[in-house]
């Protein structure tokens, strides 16, 4: 699938970021996984996690913060 979108929108990129934390609205926690898990710990609750697999958490910041430099990077490309 998303090679057939790759090659239909050549202009477009695809970032996938599978482990995503950060800022989320009040008493919105369940939009990360990581969220969820703080959030479960800063109240006390038992969670039960998969500890079985190897996962690189990503702040939202610094996804915007690459999103940044790859949009100014195409826009001094293109109009170099």
């Amino acid at each position: 699938m998303h090679l057939k979108i790759f090659y239909s929108y050549l202009e477009h990129i695809i970032v996938r970021v599978p482990v995503l934390y950060g800022q989320t609205e009040p008493n919105e926690y369940s939009e990360s996984a990581v969220n969820v898990l703080i959030e479960k710990i800063r109240i006390g609750k038992a969670y039960k996690i998969d500890h079985t697999q190897i996962r690189f958490p990503t702040h939202c910041i610094d996804v915007a913060r690459f999103l940044m430099q790859l949009i100014v990077k195409r826009l001094t490309v293109r109009f170099c």
